[in-house]
């Protein structure tokens, strides 16, 4: 099996997501899917949204880290 992930910078207004590569705004967060990769459609494993007011601030690079997916089950 083949997954990938998507990652977007999205902000929730009056339940529409408008997506943006960059912003200073605090009330945006990140929308990370799962994909599995199929033959002829793919199929969405799992979600997490990720609030940037809950994100701290570093001058450290961080190369990974770990989030729970909220499971589709379709």
């Amino acid at each position: 099996m083949l997954y990938y992930c998507i990652v977007s910078l999205e902000s929730e207004m009056r339940g529409a997501c408008f997506r943006c590569s960059e912003t200073a705004r605090v009330d945006v967060g990140l929308s990370v899917e799962l994909w599995n990769k199929g033959m002829l459609w793919d199929k969405l494993m799992g979600t997490h949204w990720l609030p940037l007011t809950t994100v701290k601030q570093s001058s450290k690079v961080i190369t990974c880290f770990t989030v729970k997916l909220q499971v589709c089950n379709y």
